[in-house]
């Protein structure tokens, strides 16, 4: 059966995926500057058939000793035929699979980029890696939000049983409403994120510094999440750094930063581009801006996300 969203989803134009890509590549970048030689790192991903975030990570980081992992066996040919570079080692099978005939020798960047919703799969999958990369390592993990069908044929009395099953201690769920249709989201991110952040922070090798909580949509709402065990000598830069540029990506309130989608024309982004760019005291909601109905939360939103969102440029052949 196949299985992988390459056969269903274009990935060539998903903004709210590529903004939420070059956040992931900002706070790297972020890591660089507090001192992480991330050069000599290795990248672990889902690279399937078109291998996006190991262009990114090599061209902006420089990352060369790359493994790209596949589960679908009906993508094997066409993986290795797409391969970008030839020091991308791919890999059949699963994660943890994987994991379990690996020993790490130096720090990994893993982007672990799931098309699927939350599984008991992807749960071990964070408690597998966790436990497993060495101290300076960056993990980060991306799942579809939905819920699972499964769960949602359950009358809601009988899905609190299923969770237990399926996700164990993770099943951090306070009443049937929890588990919702449209509730749904905020508990498997907050499965997602246990899982992965008490396997970093019980480790006593390093430092747990949480870096990434966030939904985003192009068609399916998706969570992505991040975080590192820094070592002794960068634990304190990189916090100070991740604190003051991306404090917004980790909220005190716990519940994750919703990356905005922003359906702009050309012109409005040059206004709002002029504007948000202002010396401080110059600053205040555009006469234009509010013509056109931008609220300030609005402009403040796009103020923040200004350096990640992508441009498109239509052409025809």
């Amino acid at each position: 059966m196949r299985v992988s969203s390459a056969y269903k989803i274009q990935y060539e134009v998903r903004p709210s995926k590529q903004t939420e890509r070059r956040l992931i590549l900002d706070i790297l970048r972020a890591a660089t500057e507090a001192g992480v030689k991330l050069e000599r790192y290795k990248y672990v991903g889902f690279g399937g058939v078109r291998f996006y975030d190991f262009e990114m990570i090599f061209r902006h980081l420089g990352i060369r000793d790359m493994t790209s992992i596949e589960l679908d066996k009906s993508l094997f040919a066409r993986c290795r035929f797409n391969k970008p570079f030839g020091f991308i080692d791919f890999k059949e099978g699963r994660l943890c699979e994987y994991l379990e005939k690996t020993g790490f020798k130096k720090p990994v960047v893993a982007w672990l980029d799931y098309d699927c919703v939350l599984t008991s799969g992807a749960v071990s999958d964070m408690q597998a890696i966790g436990t497993s990369v060495p101290v300076g390592s960056f993990v980060f993990a991306t799942i579809d939000a939905r819920i699972p069908e499964g769960l949602r044929s359950l009358r809601a009395q009988d899905r609190f049983a299923a969770i237990t099953e399926d996700y164990g201690k993770y099943a951090l769920a306070q009443s049937p409403g929890d588990l919702s249709p449209e509730n749904f989201p905020l508990f498997a991110e907050r499965v997602l994120w246990a899982s992965l952040s008490e396997s970093l922070s019980r480790r006593s090798d390093g430092e747990f510094i949480p870096l990434m909580r966030a939904f985003y949509k192009d068609t399916t709402l998706m969570i992505t999440i991040g975080g590192c065990l820094s070592d002794r000598d960068t634990s304190v830069p990189l916090r100070k750094r991740i604190k003051r540029d991306f404090g917004f990506l980790v909220p005190r309130n716990g519940k994750p930063y919703a990356i905005p989608s922003f359906n702009l024309t050309p012109r409005e982004r040059q206004l709002l581009d002029a504007a948000v760019t202002r010396k401080q005291h110059e600053r205040g909601l555009d006469g234009g801006l509010r013509k056109l109905g931008f609220s300030s939360t609005e402009v403040n939103e796009y103020r923040r996300m200004l350096r990640f969102i992508p441009k498109y440029v239509e052409s025809y052949v």
